[in-house]
This record gives structure tokens, C-alpha cells and sequence, in this order.
């Protein structure tokens, strides 16, 4: 996924097409974070929208019915109104306390097993997740992580990488 909330289109597609052709490379979906023309620019697998970016069903629209579309929740109505969208997947959270969103409250890991539960689509723990608490996340199914600060700090990404996903 490429989350840039700051740079301009142009430096947002400059960025984002050798991603995109690393990720094609390593047959991985590769998203871009809320802005659909970026999306549309680079011919992304899909989008990430938050819950204040463009209504899901104007995404679903435009993109049609073979890109990706995922919802960030914050909260069980969030997950509960997210049922009736056209998505993929949701992601919930922050599940716990995060340097990347300081200012956002931890929904804890009862809220997020409870969306796990409630949703019937794949739903994906954001927010705070390392691999000291990893092991405390259950949900129905797959488990599924969003990593951010987990990833950028580590000294060998891919190690970092190899080992989060064995430990899940």
C-alpha cells in the first residue's frame, strides 16, 4: 500500500509506478491510499479509503468490479456499516497505541476480535501492531496486519518481514 497524505499528484505517480512494477514483479496487489486518480494514473490494483475520502460506491463506480477497495473502520458501527459496501476488505483500528496516529484511541483487541466476527469480509488489524504483541491477535479465519513503523524502523526489512509472517 502507498499512503503519501502531503506530496502532489505528479511526485505521488513518480513514486508510485516503480512500486507498482516491483510489487506486478512479485505478483503482490499493490493499493494506493486515498486518492483514486493516482489509482486511476498507474493503473494500481486498487484503493484504500478512509472514512471521510470518497464514498466507497463512487469508487466502485469508477473503478469497477476487478480493482480492490478497502475501508478503514474505527469503531464496531464503522465495521457494521461497512457490511453493506461494495469492498474487499476492511481495516480496523488502531487496534493498539500508535506513534503514527498518537491522537487516536485504541480500540483494543476485544473490539478488534469482535469485527473479525461481525464482518463478512476479510478484516485487516491496523495501528500499533509489533512483533511483541503480534501473538495477542485472534479473529476468525486469517489473521490479517497492517504494519507501518514495525517495517520502516527494522534494520533488514526483509528479515523483519520473513519473521512476521512466520510468527503468524
Amino acid at each position: 500500500q502507498y499512503r503519501d497524505k502531503v506530496s502532489s499528484t505528479k511526485t505521488m505517480i513518480k513514486e508510485a509506478l516503480p512500486l507498482l512494477k516491483m510489487a506486478r514483479k512479485h505478483h503482490v496487489p499493490f493499493i494506493i491510499n486515498d486518492r483514486l486518480d493516482v489509482c486511476l494514473a498507474i493503473d494500481a490494483d486498487g484503493i484504500h479509503l478512509g472514512q471521510e475520502d470518497m464514498p466507497v460506491n463512487v469508487a466502485r463506480r469508477i473503478l469497477g468490479q476487478d480493482k480492490i477497495i478497502g475501508l478503514s473502520c474505527h469503531g464496531i458501527p464503522d465495521i457494521k456499516k461497512g457490511q453493506k459496501e461494495k469492498v474487499d476488505y476492511l481495516g480496523f483500528g488502531p487496534v493498539f497505541k500508535t506513534a503514527t496516529k498518537p491522537e487516536s484511541k485504541p480500540k483494543g483487541l476485544r473490539a478488534f476480535k469482535r469485527a473479525c466476527e461481525l464482518s463478512r469480509f476479510p478484516v485487516f488489524g491496523i495501528g500499533g501492531i509489533t512483533w511483541d504483541n503480534l501473538d495477542k491477535i485472534s479473529c476468525k479465519g486469517k489473521i490479517r496486519i497492517a504494519v507501518c513503523r514495525e517495517l520502516c524502523l527494522a534494520q533488514d526489512v526483509t528479515e523483519q518481514t520473513r519473521k512476521l509472517k512466520e510468527k503468524i
